[in-house]
């Protein structure tokens, strides 16, 4: 067997991808309305146009946990909205409509990937896969959210939901958006307890705005100083000590450390989450040494495309 290596760049797989790729349009919204009704904590009534990739998940009916849309089969979420893999009784809705004029749609959930080594007690690797039982027909009010590697140089950030709008009070009937600030690592490290590298942290330090019960699993997505209509999930609700407190920053899971984590496993699924982010990186399905397949994960705007022959 011989290994062909070749070597494409940014200009060639940005054509290749832009046009012909189902997927390729990630990360983009309906501009926003001015509604601001109600208060996630202290945030404002949006739509599903607005956050196009938000889904919720269901047990027995009822709202579990949030997730985002990562392709026409896969839900991100967070590991610790579930007790075991069991899919049983599982759904995964998603909204459509503006406010009160909305419609659901439904899947019920095919596979449950929790990460091996999630831990309840520290809340290490909070991050989940659902692989749906069919595809998603994409909409402008149902659309992938975009994932890149590198986080830097990030603009505005936001988190959505319907979970509590107050705390130890009722969930949101309404989706709910707020704006929030990243926090650099190390000072969020002096202000939490157990903060791992494959956390982050975003508040508003005055704590007047924050995730709550019920948000868990959602997106944290932002945009890029260099793109700013395009948005790219960065964390997944994951926890916090209590909600909306001044000092204390929410913790989300920290999407970039998990690229490689989620091409695996939902290669193994046999349907493979083949691009990414606006670095357009592509891994083709037909890949078969996945470790040299994924090895491209960290480099910028340097393709590999490996063939066996």
């Amino acid at each position: 067997m011989l290994l062909l290596l070749m070597i494409f760049h940014l200009p060639l797989l940005e054509n290749t991808l832009g046009k012909n790729n189902p997927e390729a349009s990630c990360g983009h919204i309906i501009p926003a309305s001015k509604n601001e009704a109600s208060l996630i904590l202290g945030g404002v009534d949006t739509s599903t146009s607005e956050v196009p990739w938000q889904v919720r998940i269901y047990f027995n009916n009822t709202h579990l946990c949030g997730g985002s849309i990562l392709d026409r089969w896969w839900i991100l979420t967070a590991s610790h909205c579930f007790i075991d893999d069991n899919t049983d009784h599982l759904e995964v809705i998603m909204e459509l409509g503006e406010f009160d004029r909305k419609t659901v749609e439904k899947r019920n959930v095919k596979k449950l990937i929790l990460h091996p080594n999630f831990n309840q007690l520290f809340m290490n690797h909070d991050i989940a896969l659902m692989l749906l039982n069919s595809p998603i027909r994409f909409s402008r009010q149902k659309t992938p959210i975009c994932i890149r590697k590198n986080i830097d140089n990030l603009k505005e950030c936001w988190v959505s939901g319907w979970g509590l709008t107050t705390p130890m009070k009722q969930m949101s009937t309404v989706l709910q958006r707020v704006k929030l600030e990243l926090l650099d690592w190390n000072e969020c490290q002096a202000k939490v307890y157990l903060l791992t590298e494959n956390m982050l942290c975003a508040w508003d330090a005055e704590g007047k705005k924050d995730t709550c019960q019920g948000d868990s699993g959602g997106p944290l997505v932002c945009n890029h100083k260099n793109n700013q209509k395009k948005w790219y999930q960065v964390g997944i609700v994951s926890w916090g000590e209590g909600c909306g407190r001044k000092g204390k920053p929410g913790i989300y899971t920290d999407v970039s450390n998990y690229l490689l984590w989620i091409m695996l496993k939902t290669q193994e699924a046999g349907y493979p989450y083949i691009w990414s982010s606006s670095e357009y990186f592509f891994a083709p399905p037909q890949c078969l040494i996945l470790s040299l397949c994924f090895s491209s994960l960290f480099l910028q705007k340097t393709f590999f495309l490996f063939t066996i022959i």
